[in-house]
């Protein structure tokens, strides 16, 4: 698909979407698609959006955001939280924005700040490696207390939900996060 116009089709496949989901047919002499929903009106649906234009345009359509603070900083978080609500409000909406993120984390009992890092570095460096070195070497969420404290922290800040994005293939890391959450 061209790039041009790509907020606008996204729209229009929102509302298509939504109205699939309303069982209307897609098209005239064509049945309604199923199943029924099992929410009324569908499922929720989450903006991957960080910047105050993409937000504001999500608020038209979207049940909430969903950032990456990259490395558990909270203050992102916070930011793209008041854009949110801000923005919500501003459409006129009659709820809050359910607010998500996420970060990347290991808790390999191997060497795991240099897994982290290393990661990070690998993910980012088609962009610009100078760049993508200076963000790995800020990663610090590679031991329990460090991830057990991003979670704090991006609770305080509103955060409902946070996703945790492993830096290695391990399946270990599901486990160590999940020892992790519930000792908090």
């Amino acid at each position: 698909m061209p790039f041009s116009h790509r907020h606008q089709r996204l729209d229009d496949q929102i509302e298509e979407m939504r109205r699939i989901w309303a069982q209307e047919p897609p098209a005239e002499g064509v049945d309604p698609i199923g199943p029924v929903p099992v929410q009324a009106g569908g499922p929720p649906l989450l903006a991957g959006s960080m910047g105050a234009r993409a937000i504001a345009r999500a608020a038209k359509w979207a049940d909430g955001v969903y950032g990456f603070t990259l490395n558990g900083n909270p203050d992102p978080a916070r930011q793209g939280f008041a854009l949110a609500e801000t923005a919500w409000a501003e459409a006129g909406r009659d709820s809050r924005p359910r607010r998500m993120t996420g970060f990347w984390y290991t808790l390999s009992p191997d060497d795991a700040e240099h897994k982290l890092r290393e990661y990070v570095y690998d993910y980012m460096k088609v962009n610009d490696p100078k760049v993508a070195r200076a963000v790995a070497n800020t990663m610090q969420t590679f031991t329990p207390d460090a991830v057990r404290r991003a979670l704090d922290d991006l609770e305080q800040v509103g955060c409902e939900e946070c996703v945790l994005v492993p830096a290695t293939l391990e399946i270990a890391e599901v486990e160590r996060a999940a020892e992790v959450i519930a000792r908090r």
